[in-house]
């Protein structure tokens, strides 16, 4: 491999991506954990992250936390990650069909 004879500070734009997500509350606790984890959440479960306020999340890093308020991202890889609101909004929008 050859490196590059001078390497300069440059301007770069993130790619366009499309991603899938959920916003975690209590009112969506069963659909995010179905999305994240592909099965219904069980009695026990539910209850524990109603109560916390707190769902942990498997990612390729190991777990994540996601808050009430968080997003659950799904990358175009797959990977499963959480995201606070404020960075959410404003690294992504919804997408017009």
């Amino acid at each position: 491999m050859r490196w590059p004879k001078m390497i300069k500070v440059q301007t770069y734009q993130k790619k366009p991506v499309e991603i899938e997500a959920i916003q975690l509350w209590p009112t969506s606790i069963d659909a995010a954990y179905e999305f994240a984890y592909g099965k219904p959440i069980d009695t026990d479960e539910h209850t524990l992250v109603l109560d916390s306020g707190r769902m942990p999340i498997r990612t390729f890093q190991g777990i994540q936390v996601a808050k009430f308020g968080d997003y659950i991202v799904k990358s175009p890889e797959g990977e499963f990650y959480t995201c606070n609101c404020e960075l959410f909004n404003a690294t992504y929008g919804v997408k017009d069909d």
